[in-house]
C-alpha cells in the first residue's frame, strides 16, 4: 500500500510518500506480528517482527527455486539429445496449456 501522510506545514519531510501494510490483512496471515493498541485498539504491525519472517520465506522461496531449476533442466536434457540429430527440432508440447489450445483451436473449426 503507498500513502501520503498529511503533516503541518512546514514540517521536514511533509511531502514524502510512506509504503505500509494494512494491519488486518497483515492479522489474518501472521497474528504474531500484530498487536493492538491497548488505549484505542488501533492494530498496528510489528514490522521489525515481520522482517526476519519475510527473510526467512524469501530463502526458502529461493530454495524451492533452485530445485525446480535442477528439475526442468535435468527434464529438458533428455529432449534435446532426443532431437539432436534430427534436421529440425521439433517444439516439445507445454503440456496443459497446449493441450487445451488445441482442443479449443479444433473445435473452433466446426463453429
Amino acid at each position: 500500500m503507498v500513502y501520503a501522510v498529511q503533516t503541518q506545514e512546514g514540517i521536514k519531510g511533509s511531502n514524502r510518500v510512506h509504503f505500509g501494510l494494512i494491519a488486518q490483512d497483515v492479522a489474518t496471515l501472521l497474528p504474531e506480528v500484530v498487536s493492538k493498541e491497548p488505549r484505542t485498539g488501533t492494530l498496528r504491525i510489528r514490522y521489525m517482527d515481520l522482517i526476519s519472517i519475510l527473510l526467512e520465506s524469501a530463502k526458502r522461496l529461493n530454495r524451492r527455486l533452485r530445485v525446480m531449476e535442477r528439475q526442468v533442466s535435468s527434464l529438458h536434457s533428455p529432449v534435446t539429445a532426443q532431437y539432436a540429430n534430427t534436421t529440425t527440432t521439433p517444439r516439445p508440447p507445454d503440456g496443459p496449456i497446449d493441450t487445451a489450445l488445441s482442443v479449443v483451436s479444433r473445435e473452433q473449426q466446426y463453429i
